[in-house]
């Protein structure tokens, strides 16, 4: 549910709708990424970066950074996409020598890999064994989320619309409510609260708020007696 964590049901809703998108990533660039300017951690960016991925013909590797950041951990306090790939590599949840740029779009294996290792999910014999040899394969991380029901079938070259990702989003959280209810609980949590303390800190920046208008003065004054 997006009640709590994401604060839309509509998201989800129209991700559902949404055809997948094949391609190959890398050789996509999108532009800007939505992060440029929506990836302040109060209420209203929050709302505003979920509603806008829903109208993204292709998502970045920010966006969804940024994405799983806000899944996993409740909220994302980094300053730049460096920060978030830095923070991933240091999870474990991308390969250490991944060098792709913000606005190139996210493919199907690089999430996979993340959502893989951010729900602890072991995977099979042949997942394992080539983890241990040569880390984790974005193919077959892919290959075991689309097992499990978490991916839709396709390719780990295939590159996501913004629909896409909410969609793999809301899976992955539907899986840690069932697998881990307290730990997806306790994120809710701390992104509600995250969230409204960002809030109370814009409004308090912005200053006190303007004392409600006064009556506005009678035309003509009142006379002695009430005449």
């Amino acid at each position: 549910m997006f009640s709590r964590r994401f604060g839309a049901t509509a998201v989800l809703l129209t991700a559902a709708s949404v055809p997948w998108l094949s391609g190959c990533g890398e050789s996509v660039q999108i532009g800007e990424p939505l992060t440029a300017q929506l990836a302040g951690d109060d209420l209203d960016a929050r709302m505003e970066f979920w509603h806008a991925m829903t109208d993204r013909p292709v998502a970045s590797n920010d966006e969804a950074f940024h994405a799983l950041l806000l899944f996993f951990d409740g909220q994302d306090t980094a300053a730049a996409y460096e920060d978030r790939v830095a923070t991933l590599k240091e999870r474990g949840m991308l390969a250490a020598d991944f060098n792709e740029s913000a606005a190139a779009a996210v493919k199907r294996g690089t999430l996979a890999t993340a959502v893989m290792a951010g729900l602890e999910i072991q995977g099979g014999v042949v997942y394992q064994t080539l983890a241990l040899v040569a880390g984790p394969s974005p193919r077959y991380a892919a290959k075991e989320l689309q097992y499990m029901g978490l991916y839709p079938a396709g390719s780990d070259q295939q590159v996501f619309t913004g629909a896409d990702l909410i969609d793999i989003i809301a899976r992955a959280e539907d899986y840690q409510r069932r697998v881990n209810p307290e730990l997806a609980e306790q994120v809710a949590q701390i992104q509600y609260e995250s969230a409204h303390q960002a809030q109370a800190s814009r409004l308090a920046m912005m200053g006190p708020a303007l004392p409600p208008a006064g009556p506005a003065p009678a035309d003509q004054p009142a006379t002695e007696g009430g005449r």
